[in-house]
């Protein structure tokens, strides 16, 4: 004969199998959007990889790991862990389940039918789960990867940046220097040293011009000489 108590425990069992899946559905629902903004995230650090880094930018920090969906990751093992060892538990109460004749009570076999697709279902979910973690472990590698690259080619640019810097200097301070000309006044009377230049001008020296004494200069220079006009 069917216990009836032992059907009352299946029934308490199945309804919290279906809120477990419940649960489970949700956690990979949830999964699956942080999957899309993953990608979306991969998406914009390939782009920003291929895009020439601003002039401006010299250091740019890393973005840190995402530890919060690590914790879930490994959550989501632990729950999967515990909900095989209770389906191991209640591998006899199937068995026993499945020794009773229903035949005339169609109620009881559609609870052992219901049983079963939840059992198949969860182990469904469980496969799912699986994929999900694995699929979101190898998003997360590439992610490291390419802010590994990405820190790595702001490196180099800020290098180079920070090399190319003194030379623009250096060509602004030799461009704003304008050559100066100076002009000597050239006396008859006296000769003039050539003054120290200061070596960031160019100096062009006008040619030395010879002056004709005139006959007033010429008779105080020589008294003795009488000129006649």
């Amino acid at each position: 004969m069917i216990n009836p108590y032992q059907i009352e425990r299946l029934e308490n069992q199945l309804e919290k199998k279906k809120k477990r899946i419940k649960e489970l559905k949700q956690v990979i629902n949830n999964m699956q959007m942080e999957l899309q903004q993953k990608s979306s995230q991969i998406q914009d650090l390939d782009f920003r990889l291929r895009q020439p880094v601003p002039q401006s930018v010299v250091h740019v920090p890393v973005p840190e790991e995402n530890y919060e969906l690590i914790n879930q990751v490994r959550y989501m093992e632990q729950e999967r862990n515990a909900l095989l060892r209770e389906i191991d538990s209640l591998k006899f109460s199937n068995s026993e389940l499945s020794q009773l004749s229903f035949k005339q009570d169609p109620e009881k076999i559609r609870l052992q039918q219901d049983y079963t697709r939840m059992i198949n279902d969860f182990r469904f979910i469980e496969q799912e789960n699986i994929k999900m973690a694995t699929i979101i472990g190898q998003k997360d590698e590439l992610i490291k990867s390419l802010e590994q690259r990405i820190s790595v080619e702001l490196s180099r640019q800020s290098i180079l940046l920070q090399q190319q810097s003194p030379q623009r200097v250096v060509l602004e301070q030799t461009t704003t220097t304008r050559p100066v000309q100076t002009q000597y006044v050239i006396d008859s009377s006296q000769s003039y040293l050539p003054q120290p230049i200061h070596k960031q001008y160019i100096i062009q020296d006008q040619p030395i011009q010879t002056i004709q004494p005139t006959l007033l200069q010429q008779q105080q220079t020589l008294p003795n000489v009488k000129i006649i006009s």
